[in-house]
């Protein structure tokens, strides 16, 4: 009999319960890397659109200065014990024509902006599919596992009443193999079924943006 090693599998992979579509795409949204990225790269675009639309704002700049100042001489006529002296100002520059490079520039920001928020919009249809597809094969992997257990279960049964009358007398070898390859097959079936199960969960994790490997820093070194 071989038995397939799951004490490796996560828990939440093996047996974890199945969530509803709207929570996973929820989670899928908040988690994944990919959309947030283009979330973040279409925002940080449109501000540099904005940026580019402020060119043609006034700049005002206030300045000042202060300053005190001692000058020693032999002369009485040209020292002086010191005297203070200070500024204030305010500046202003306006550009009023750039032939309209600045403004192509935010235009084409804008239309980056806006090319980045459809490839979002894209990607969020693409994830709500694929988590969909996930959980009903998900869901076909529990009922494939189920009937592989029935299988396996009356598989064996048919080998232990064969085998028993074997031993008695009573059965022919024929018969035995025949149960015996049944049985095999049965357990090759619940193997595969097993991994099936396995399978969907982890694809069903990922499409969520969770991660599923976890890797120790010790051991990585």
């Amino acid at each position: 009999s071989v038995s397939l090693d799951s004490s490796i599998i996560p828990v939440a992979l093996q047996n974890g319960d199945l969530p509803e579509q709207s929570e996973a795409v929820r989670s899928a949204l908040e988690s994944r890397k990919d959309i947030s990225s283009l979330r973040m790269l279409a925002e940080s675009t449109r501000g540099g659109a904005k940026i580019f639309r402020a060119m043609y704002y006034p700049s005002i700049a206030a300045f000042g200065s202060a300053g005190w100042s001692k000058f020693e001489s032999g002369a009485q006529l040209f020292a002086n014990n010191g005297m203070g002296n200070w500024m204030v100002g305010i500046g202003a520059s306006w550009t009023l024509f750039d032939g309209f490079s600045y403004s192509a520039k935010a235009a084409q920001y804008a239309s980056d902006a806006e090319k980045l928020e459809i490839a979002a919009s894209m990607l969020r249809k693409g994830i709500e599919i694929e988590i969909r597809d996930a959980i009903l094969e998900s869901k076909a992997a529990d009922s494939n596992l189920i009937a592989s257990q029935q299988m396996f279960s009356a598989a064996r049964e048919a080998y232990d009443l064969t085998y028993d009358n074997f031993k008695q007398g009573s059965g022919q070898l024929a018969d035995l193999q025949r149960v015996d390859d049944q049985l095999q097959l049965a357990e090759l079936g619940l193997i595969n079924a097993r991994y099936r199960q396995i399978r969907s969960r982890a694809a069903l994790l990922v499409a969520m943006g969770q991660n599923i490997i976890t890797i120790d820093s010790e051991e990585q070194k």
